[in-house]
């Protein structure tokens, strides 16, 4: 049986989470958590990394971080997991939803200057939309099947506006711009490691920055606001990884070279196997990216999606639709949003195939073969 991506464990995973079980610390004390983030900073060159209990607990507090209070306005694509939705929520703040690029399915950042062009005004030194009169005070673009957005075109809003930038990474382990990881380029990103990610502690996720203020205060926020035992700082979150969890992830981390290496096998097979199939079209990648990513994603007539999902259900592949953009459900339907043309045209049509990197190559023939005989 296939599915869409399940966790790969291995032996060194199995070790340190059995050897974290017999010293019976289990809990958020422990030495692993510290162990985990530093490897995690180091793999993707940011200076700090905090583990939290998963990616949304991450958000929240990466948007605590940059500024965004009750009442303003954030830019983050429709086309996303309700939790870059929610943790804009929880501060009290409301989205702003923007369109996605109908080639990489990220989102639109040229849609984004036009907005903050002709939509929004300068007061001090932020930026107020006309009508609402909400200030604007963050951009959370979604690295939507695990690869980098344009990082210039980031950089440059950023300097124009003057706006915060926080990265939803939370499929982005991979992801590199310009053969440079993420670190480099000094964006907070938030990373999770729920069982369907690349990289997976069970659950979990990580605010990463190399600001060492910012990650100071998340730090605290995540151990509800604790400077010691009982003596309190700030009114906290009890967000913090447990140490079970981060043995997990220690495991991974020493196995994400052979990770990375299947991820590429897997990704370069399914692009060159459906290269001149007519019937399918390929995300597409712009030069700066690197090809292994998260999820396969493919585009198909989206009046053929239920029927070769229920076909290769009967192959014992089991799959399911993706995201259903989020302006169309009823707990963000009310909020601002652009034109959304593209969002409401290419969201129907994706297919994301098996991605696990346990996958071997007769695998990949089977699940090829498999796709193709229904056309």
């Amino acid at each position: 049986m296939f599915y869409t991506l399940e966790p790969h464990l291995g032996a060194i995973e199995k070790k340190l989470a059995n050897e974290t079980l017999n010293k019976n610390i289990i809990s958020t004390f422990g030495n692993n958590v510290e162990k985990f983030e530093k490897s995690f900073s180091k793999f993707t060159k940011f200076n700090y990394t905090t583990a939290m209990n998963s990616g949304t607990s991450s958000l929240h507090l990466g948007l605590k971080v940059n500024n965004v209070c009750n009442n303003d306005l954030v830019i983050i694509p429709s086309y996303t997991f309700a939790a870059t939705a929610n943790a804009i929520i929880y501060c009290g703040a409301k989205p702003w939803f923007h369109d996605i690029n109908s080639e990489n399915m990220m989102l639109d950042l040229d849609q984004v200057a036009s907005s903050l062009e002709k939509k929004t005004y300068k007061k001090g030194n932020f930026y107020y939309h006309y009508k609402t009169k909400q200030k604007i005070t963050c951009i959370v673009p979604v690295m939507t099947f695990g690869y980098s957005l344009n990082i210039s075109k980031l950089l440059a809003i950023k300097k124009k506006y003057n706006i915060n930038i926080l990265i939803d990474s939370a499929a982005g382990h991979f992801a590199s711009y310009d053969k440079k990881k993420l670190g480099f380029y000094n964006f907070d990103c938030c990373y999770s490691f729920n069982g369907n990610k690349n990289i997976s502690t069970s659950s979990g996720g990580a605010f990463c920055t190399n600001n060492f203020k910012r990650n100071l205060i998340v730090k605290k926020l995540s151990k509800v606001g604790r400077v010691s035992k009982y003596n309190y700082q700030l009114v906290g979150y009890n967000y913090k990884m447990n140490n079970l969890q981060a043995s997990l992830g220690n495991g991974q981390l020493k196995n994400v070279k052979k990770f990375l290496r299947k991820k590429k096998e897997i990704f370069s097979f399914y692009s060159k196997s459906f290269e001149n199939f007519i019937y399918i079209k390929k995300i597409i990648l712009e030069d700066f990216n690197n090809i292994e990513g998260w999820l396969f994603a493919v585009k198909l007539n989206p009046k053929k999606l239920n029927k070769i999902i229920n076909f290769l259900k009967t192959k014992k592949i089991f799959l399911s639709k993706f995201w259903y953009p989020l302006h169309k459900q009823p707990p963000y339907k009310n909020f601002l949003r652009e034109n959304l043309n593209s969002t409401i045209k290419e969201s129907g049509k994706i297919l994301c195939l098996p991605s696990s990197t346990f996958l071997q190559k007769k695998d990949l023939r089977y699940i090829v073969d498999k796709v193709k005989d229904f056309f």
